[in-house]
């Protein structure tokens, strides 16, 4: 698989978090607070992200969560989490004959739903 083909499954993936969150179709003003290596502090912008998951065309994380979170009225903020599993193949991700690693997660929310 190549970076393109892996950033097209991660907005896949998105998109369905954020369909399964009723928030269908978001734009690219999103911002991701991601739990990986390294571990930004402050969210970060959907480009950098497919940067920070991106390992090589051979060597994947196992599994990625994608979620959306709702905190007050504040927009929804998109929740990535690389599992701490070793690298590999595409085939042996979460599921290789969809979103490979990207698992798909419900919302969840801080200080209120939106």
């Amino acid at each position: 698989m190549d970076r393109s083909g892996f950033a097209s499954l991660f907005e896949t993936a998105l998109q369905r978090s954020l369909e399964q969150a009723g928030r269908p179709s978001s734009g690219s003003d999103l911002l991701v607070e991601f739990h990986g290596r390294p571990n930004p502090r402050d969210p970060v912008r959907l480009d950098r992200v497919i940067d920070l998951l991106w390992i090589s065309a051979d060597r994947f994380y196992f599994i990625v969560d994608v979620g959306v979170i709702f905190e007050g009225g504040k927009a929804p903020l998109i929740f990535v989490r690389p599992s701490g599993h070793d690298p590999r193949p595409f085939s042996g991700t979460w599921n290789p004959t969809d979103l490979g690693p990207f698992k798909t997660i419900g919302p969840g929310t801080r200080g209120g739903r939106s």
